[in-house]
C-alpha cells in the first residue's frame, strides 16, 4: 500500500510539473475593447489592428500593423497578468460585451483558455497599457 501511494504521489508530481512547464509555453492572443488583436510568443509580439473597412464606426482605425520581438522577461511579465486576470474572476463578465477585452491562451495550436474582462476592469486597464508599452518598446522585427 505504501509503494503504490509512493507510485500515485510521483506521478502527480510529474503531471503537476510538466503542466508547469508549459505555462511559459502559451501563445496568447488578446483582443483589447476596439477589436484590436494582440498575439503574444515567447519572443514576439504582434499588433493586427481594426481597421475602417471592418470597424462598426466605418471609421475606427487602430494604426498601423507591428510585429516585435520580446525578451523572455517581458514575456514572463505579460504572462503573469494575464495569469493574474484569469484568477480574478470577479472582473470576468459572461458574454463579449462593447469594451471588453478578451483573454485566449493557446498551447501548440490547441486552446488552453479563455475569458472576458469587463470594459472597466482594472486589470483589463493594466493589460493594455502593458501590451500597448510593449509594442511600442519591443525591437523591429
Amino acid at each position: 500500500m505504501k509503494r503504490l501511494l509512493t507510485i500515485i504521489f510521483t506521478l502527480f508530481s510529474l503531471v503537476t510539473f510538466l503542466k508547469c512547464g508549459t505555462m511559459s509555453t502559451l501563445t496568447y492572443h488578446y483582443i483589447d475593447g476596439s477589436n484590436n488583436q494582440y498575439i503574444i510568443t515567447p519572443d514576439t509580439i504582434s499588433y493586427k489592428p481594426m481597421t475602417p473597412e471592418l470597424s462598426s464606426s466605418g471609421t475606427y482605425s487602430g494604426g498601423e500593423p507591428k510585429d516585435k520581438k520580446i525578451s523572455p522577461e517581458l514575456y514572463e511579465q505579460i504572462s503573469k497578468a494575464f495569469q493574474s486576470a484569469k484568477a480574478a474572476k470577479w472582473e470576468h463578465i459572461e458574454k463579449r460585451q462593447m469594451g471588453s477585452g478578451m483573454v485566449k491562451a493557446f498551447t501548440e495550436g490547441e486552446l488552453e483558455y479563455k475569458f472576458l474582462l469587463a470594459m472597466r476592469s482594472n486589470l483589463k486597464s493594466q493589460i493594455e497599457t502593458l501590451l500597448a508599452s510593449a509594442i511600442d518598446s519591443a525591437e523591429n522585427q
